[in-house]
């Protein structure tokens, strides 16, 4: 396999167990518990989306996305009306 064909195999393996850990939060009911705010976001859901949205190879949203830890390194944290933290897109 070339590492390209790697990569996607590996985030084809994520986004399967991002799907079964979906099914688990719905078949145990804990959705309410993913509604909560979460470090980075206004409702935990947030941050699964944000992985199955990254692992979509044919979307570019996730491109301008950079790491938490960077954000609070360079103060480059977006505040939501709530006061929760986000990630800024880069300019």
């Amino acid at each position: 396999m070339t590492e390209v064909e790697q990569l996607k195999h590996r985030l084809a393996m994520v986004k399967d167990d991002l799907n079964i850990v979906r099914k688990f939060i719905s078949d145990e009911q804990l959705e309410k518990h993913f509604e909560r705010q979460s470090e980075t976001s206004e409702e935990c859901w947030h941050n699964l989306n944000n992985i199955e949205i990254a692992c979509d190879l044919s979307s570019e949203e996730s491109l301008n996305w950079i790491l938490f830890q960077r954000l609070t390194d360079e103060a480059s944290i977006a505040e939501t009306p709530s006061g929760v933290l986000t990630k800024k897109p880069i300019k």
